[in-house]
């Protein structure tokens, strides 16, 4: 097995969501705000960091709540909740989940509620060592057998899954760069430790795939 290509993480971004099915249309969200902020007290949640919005959609935002300086977002809709988490990297998979619990908790005590069903992604930008953009994704040109004039500088993809989708591009911010981007999609049954897991594991098929150690 040839050597992997050494590739920093320069961003990286998560983001979960959960859907409660059908939308919750008009005041009947109203019983979840007081709890959801009071189960969010262990993460310093003061009244500044509540945010209302102006949604025009189910699945806009209508409450958020800004959390380590707004590194972690949480973001409630007629439809569901977001959490996004900025510079994210696995060493707070432990920190997320309780998020992520604490929320559903709050959800199922206020509106009497389950998960339909759940979105999990990750999106990072890339920088490899001593491999060009085109070097390392090449590989991927060959079913397509380019003329000699189509000179490649670099080839991406969008892989479509049973469960969601997988992004390789060009970073659009650091043209010797590589963003990637991989969702999963689970049923109303995965435990929160089940997707991560399977997050983790794309993330390192990927990586596999395209013969970067990603750092």
């Amino acid at each position: 097995m040839p050597d992997k290509t050494k590739a920093k993480v320069s961003t990286a971004a998560f983001q979960y969501d959960g859907f409660f099915g059908d939308p919750i249309l008009g005041p009947g969200l109203q019983p979840l705000y007081p709890i959801l902020y009071d189960a969010l007290k262990p993460w310093n949640i003061r009244p500044r960091d509540v945010k209302i919005k102006n949604p025009t959609a189910a699945n806009d935002a209508i409450v958020s709540y800004e959390m380590a300086f707004g590194r972690l977002v949480l973001n409630v809709s007629h439809a569901g909740f977001t959490l996004t988490v900025q510079n994210a990297d696995w060493g707070q998979a432990e920190l997320v989940t309780q998020l992520v619990e604490a929320c559903w908790k709050s959800v199922t005590k206020a509106l009497e509620i389950k998960a339909k069903h759940h979105e999990l992604q990750i999106a990072m930008t890339l920088v490899p060592e001593g491999k060009t953009l085109k070097d390392i994704t090449q590989p991927f040109s060959v079913p397509w057998r380019l003329r000699p004039a189509d000179e490649l500088d670099m080839c991406g993809l969008i892989l479509y899954t049973k469960h969601g989708s997988i992004v390789v591009d060009k970073a659009a911010a650091n043209p010797q760069a590589i963003f990637v981007k991989v969702v999963h999609r689970f049923g109303e049954n995965a435990t929160f430790a089940e997707m991560l897991k399977a997050l983790y594991e794309d993330e390192g098929w990927l990586g596999n795939a395209m013969e970067l150690e990603i750092e």
